[in-house]
């Protein structure tokens, strides 16, 4: 295998073959499109985060600022690498879109549902193939939904199945391929 990014390799050969543009194009225009949706994302985690923390300040209104996103806009390797055909483009978009869902997950009134938990067990477990390394942030969010209170054993049990489909079905076709 020659990539870092299972997921990046197999998102950019779909665009390719369903829009029939040149693969370089693609890579462009996808790594820039997860890029922007990435800050997106990212701000909309932390204004749901924010706001659920100052829901009790006495009814005074807070305006968010993502001064945060500013600096990161500012950097001129994060534009580089925004549209460098790399899966860095990919990386933080998964970063962001976990860190969204881990955010509705915790700031959820009650018990999260099942839907909810399962979809952000499905994202976590996304996360080895967005990069390998990116098991050491998918871990530890798997784990920590795993061992929330208020989850049947039904639930934990599917969020172990939907977390690994993916990534055990690819190694499998992975081991036979190349085995």
């Amino acid at each position: 295998e020659a990539n870092t990014s299972t997921l990046w390799t197999y998102l950019v050969y779909a665009m390719g073959w369903l829009t029939g543009v040149r693969l370089e194009y693609v890579v462009l225009a996808t790594a820039l499109v997860l890029s922007t949706a990435a800050v997106v994302l990212a701000m909309l985690g932390t204004g749901r985060l924010y706001r659920w923390r100052l829901r009790g300040g006495g009814g005074a209104t807070f305006l968010l600022v993502p001064a945060g996103m500013f600096v990161y806009i500012a950097v001129p390797p994060a534009r580089d690498f925004a549209t460098s055909g790399l899966e860095s483009g990919l990386v933080i978009c998964w970063i962001a879109l976990l860190w969204l869902l881990l955010v509705r997950w915790a700031t959820a009134p009650g018990t999260p549902s099942a839907p909810s938990v399962l979809a952000t067990a499905f994202v976590a477990g996304l996360g080895p193939l967005v990069r390998p390394e990116l098991a050491l942030l998918a871990l530890p969010a798997l784990l920590m939904l795993f061992l929330a209170a208020g989850l049947t054993w039904r639930v934990r049990i599917a969020m172990v199945a939907v977390a690994g489909a993916v990534p055990v079905a690819y190694q499998i076709w992975r081991m036979g391929y190349y085995g």
